[in-house]
């Protein structure tokens, strides 16, 4: 054991412990990103505000990634967005979600400036079926000569049934 562990801490693979919800879970803490729920329980529909942080460069599209334990369903019909403190809305042009992928991409109908906190709207989102601690991933497409979507952070959505 104490050779995995020397070797684990060697190629830095040593992942440091987060809170999320209450619960301690292996990241890195200042990817942790913020989200609210309307209800939270399983089986229900719901309405999920997830907040990108401020952004390091402007964008004109943002990609939301879920993983296969999230079994809820989520409504590209229903997905908006808007600036946190600016209060400014950004109107999605095409939202695409890939359920194979298990991605939903906003495209946006003009760009998002360097600087602002976006807020993700999704309505009518199925919650999970089970109580469990979900990780949803967000990227934030680059608008550069050579655009790339870069890792922004992790929501790790709280189902449970009370």
């Amino acid at each position: 054991m104490k050779w995995l562990i020397a070797s684990l801490v060697s190629f830095g693979l040593v992942l440091t412990p987060v809170q999320a919800q209450g619960l301690l879970l292996g990241g890195d803490n200042s990817k942790t990103l913020a989200y609210n729920i309307q209800e939270g329980t399983p089986n229900v529909r719901d309405r999920y505000t997830l907040i990108l942080p401020t952004l390091a460069f402007s964008t004109m599209s943002v990609q939301i990634l879920y993983y296969t334990d999230f079994d809820g369903k989520i409504d590209p019909s229903q997905v908006s967005a808007k600036g946190k403190d600016s209060g400014i809305t950004y109107t999605p042009q095409l939202v695409d979600l890939d359920k194979s992928a298990r991605a939903l991409t906003i495209q946006f109908a003009k760009p998002i400036p360097r600087g602002e906190i976006l807020e993700i709207h999704l309505d009518e989102v199925l919650n999970p079926s089970h109580d469990g601690v979900y990780q949803i991933r967000g990227k934030i497409l680059e608008n550069s000569a050579f655009p790339a979507y870069r890792f922004a952070g992790d929501w790790f959505v709280t189902i449970n049934s009370g």
